[in-house]
């Protein structure tokens, strides 16, 4: 097998950090962390995020402020998938984003009362956090 007129091509392809799908810029975790702690029961170690929470943001318009702060990081796609309902599921996931894109981490606790369950979140408190 002769490789005489074979010719090799390299490329050289600069790696670059990949990014993310559904923040086109990194997300300060300060958005977040004002959110919860004006809404949230507040531990020590955790923000304890239940439907009375979000009842409470949007009594004191701080969901309209939370979404209004994170628009501009979104990317315009998904602007509209994420940020245009205020509701609680809605909600949730953004602060999910969020948390997983800053590799915080979080849990939720899922409670059954009379043929129906409600599914509470209990968000780390971190201050190494930017």
């Amino acid at each position: 097998m002769r490789h005489d007129n074979y010719i090799s091509i390299y490329f050289f392809v600069s790696i670059k950090k990949m990014n993310s799908q559904i923040f086109k810029e990194p997300i300060p975790y300060s958005i977040a962390q004002e959110f919860l702690s004006k809404n949230c029961l507040v531990t020590n170690k955790f923000y304890y995020f239940t439907m009375d929470a979000f009842k409470k943001a949007q009594y004191n318009n701080s969901l309209k402020e939370f979404l209004e702060a994170c628009e501009p990081h979104y990317h315009l796609s998904k602007r509209k998938k994420y940020l245009t309902k205020e509701t609680f599921n809605a909600t949730v996931t953004i602060l999910r984003q969020i948390y997983n894109f800053l590799k915080i981490p979080f849990s939720s606790k899922i409670k059954y009362a009379h043929s129906s369950y409600t599914i509470d979140y209990f968000f780390s408190i971190n201050e190494n956090a930017v």
